[in-house]
Protein backbone atom coordinates (compact mmCIF):
# COMPACT_ATOMS: atom_id res chain seq x y z
CA UNK A 1 0.00 0.00 0.00
CA UNK A 2 1.19 3.62 -1.16
CA UNK A 3 1.50 6.03 2.10
CA UNK A 4 -0.58 9.14 1.66
CA UNK A 5 0.80 12.46 3.20
CA UNK A 6 -1.80 14.76 4.18
CA UNK A 7 -1.08 18.03 5.80
CA UNK A 8 -3.80 19.59 7.68
CA UNK A 9 -3.02 22.60 9.25
CA UNK A 10 -6.41 22.88 11.51
CA UNK A 11 -7.10 19.62 12.96
CA UNK A 12 -10.52 19.91 13.00
CA UNK A 13 -9.91 19.30 9.68
CA UNK A 14 -8.29 15.67 10.52
CA UNK A 15 -11.50 14.39 12.25
CA UNK A 16 -13.38 14.75 9.07
CA UNK A 17 -11.04 12.54 7.93
CA UNK A 18 -10.91 10.56 10.17
CA UNK A 19 -14.39 9.58 10.67
CA UNK A 20 -15.38 10.49 7.05
CA UNK A 21 -11.80 9.78 4.52
CA UNK A 22 -14.25 9.40 1.22
CA UNK A 23 -14.96 13.13 1.52
CA UNK A 24 -10.85 14.28 1.96
CA UNK A 25 -9.90 14.60 -1.86
CA UNK A 26 -7.11 16.32 -3.38
CA UNK A 27 -9.35 19.23 -4.83
CA UNK A 28 -10.72 19.56 -1.50
CA UNK A 29 -8.43 19.11 1.08
CA UNK A 30 -5.50 18.81 -0.77
CA UNK A 31 -4.54 14.86 -0.61
CA UNK A 32 -0.99 14.19 -2.31
CA UNK A 33 -0.42 10.67 -3.68
CA UNK A 34 -3.84 9.53 -4.57
CA UNK A 35 -7.66 11.18 -5.72
CA UNK A 36 -9.20 10.85 -2.40
CA UNK A 37 -8.60 8.81 0.81
CA UNK A 38 -9.68 5.56 1.13
CA UNK A 39 -9.52 5.31 5.03
CA UNK A 40 -9.69 7.37 7.83
CA UNK A 41 -6.36 8.51 9.41
CA UNK A 42 -5.25 5.90 11.96
CA UNK A 43 -2.51 7.71 13.75
CA UNK A 44 -1.90 11.49 14.48
CA UNK A 45 1.09 13.30 15.40
CA UNK A 46 0.96 16.15 17.56
CA UNK A 47 4.21 18.73 18.31
CA UNK A 48 3.19 21.67 20.73
CA UNK A 49 0.40 22.43 20.01
CA UNK A 50 -3.39 22.13 21.89
CA UNK A 51 -4.87 21.30 18.53
CA UNK A 52 -5.86 17.58 19.15
CA UNK A 53 -8.69 19.11 21.57
CA UNK A 54 -8.97 22.63 22.11
CA UNK A 55 -9.12 24.12 18.81
CA UNK A 56 -12.39 23.03 17.96
CA UNK A 57 -15.92 24.27 18.20
CA UNK A 58 -17.20 21.08 19.36
CA UNK A 59 -14.65 19.40 21.81
CA UNK A 60 -17.01 16.61 23.31
CA UNK A 61 -17.38 15.69 19.35
CA UNK A 62 -13.69 15.30 19.53
CA UNK A 63 -12.88 13.92 22.55
CA UNK A 64 -15.60 10.98 21.35
CA UNK A 65 -13.51 10.61 18.05
CA UNK A 66 -9.95 10.45 20.06
CA UNK A 67 -10.45 7.52 22.67
CA UNK A 68 -12.32 5.46 20.00
CA UNK A 69 -9.20 3.25 19.14
CA UNK A 70 -11.03 2.36 16.39
CA UNK A 71 -10.71 5.14 14.60
CA UNK A 72 -7.30 6.95 15.19
CA UNK A 73 -5.52 4.24 16.37
CA UNK A 74 -2.61 5.91 17.93
CA UNK A 75 -1.75 9.51 18.80
CA UNK A 76 1.34 10.28 19.52
CA UNK A 77 2.48 13.84 21.45
CA UNK A 78 5.70 15.86 21.76
CA UNK A 79 5.14 17.85 24.10
CA UNK A 80 6.91 19.93 27.03
CA UNK A 81 3.99 20.17 29.31
CA UNK A 82 1.35 17.78 30.12
CA UNK A 83 -1.25 19.36 28.11
CA UNK A 84 -4.86 18.53 27.60
CA UNK A 85 -3.74 17.19 24.47
CA UNK A 86 -1.27 14.82 25.90
CA UNK A 87 -3.99 13.20 27.98
CA UNK A 88 -5.10 11.44 24.70
CA UNK A 89 -1.53 10.41 23.60
CA UNK A 90 -0.70 6.98 23.39
CA UNK A 91 2.52 7.71 22.79
CA UNK A 92 4.16 10.97 24.73
CA UNK A 93 7.56 12.01 24.31
CA UNK A 94 9.39 14.96 26.14
CA UNK A 95 10.21 18.03 23.82
CA UNK A 96 13.15 20.17 24.52
CA UNK A 97 12.54 24.07 25.60
CA UNK A 98 14.29 27.13 25.83
CA UNK A 99 16.27 26.56 28.33
CA UNK A 100 17.18 23.30 27.46
CA UNK A 101 20.56 22.74 25.27
CA UNK A 102 21.73 26.28 25.41
CA UNK A 103 24.88 25.08 26.27
CA UNK A 104 25.56 27.58 29.30
CA UNK A 105 26.64 26.89 32.46
CA UNK A 106 25.77 28.76 35.96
Amino acid sequence: TALLYLEIYLFNKATDAILNPEKMTATTMGVKGADKLRVGIKMVVNQAGQALLNQHGDINRTRKILVDDTLCETIVVIDNHITPSAKFADILLAAGNQLSGSGRSG
